[in-house]
């Protein structure tokens, strides 16, 4: 049936394919600046969790300076006149080719809120053997 063919699917994915993972724990303030992931075939971020401040934002999207705090930047021209901001909600998966340029925003929070955290665990898919090549020729 069509659960044994995902099944299957899903074994040889696993056969072919590397994930590297890890943690992202951000204070108020903190951002990761422009950068690729080479030679993954793609990245993730899945928001664990997001301070009320930083997941309102701030309005309209049309200009770097007016995304909202905490937002991860996909630059497809890296960055030179284009972008999309993606709001980080609890919960949001986000899925982008390894090669595409992207940074996180500066987070801002409400008075008060100092001690807030924006957690999210991040991952890149490889393929097989890529993954080692990766990690020795990163700048």
């Amino acid at each position: 049936g069509q659960g044994r063919g995902t099944r299957l699917a899903a074994e040889k994915f696993a056969a072919s394919a590397t994930v590297q993972a890890w943690l992202n724990v951000s204070p108020p303030g903190g951002f990761h600046r422009r950068h690729e992931h080479g030679g993954a075939l793609f990245s993730g971020a899945l928001y664990c969790q997001v301070p009320e401040a930083a997941a309102r934002g701030r309005g309209e999207e049309e200009t770097m300076e007016s995304v909202h705090s905490a937002a991860l930047v996909l630059c497809p021209d890296n960055g030179t006149s284009s972008f999309a901001a993606v709001s980080p909600e609890v919960g949001s998966l986000v899925l982008f080719p390894g090669w595409l340029v992207h940074c996180v925003l500066p987070m801002r929070v409400a008075a008060g809120q100092d001690g807030a955290r924006r957690v999210s665990a991040s991952f890149n898919v490889y393929r097989k053997g890529d993954a080692l090549r990766a990690i020795l020729t990163q700048k």
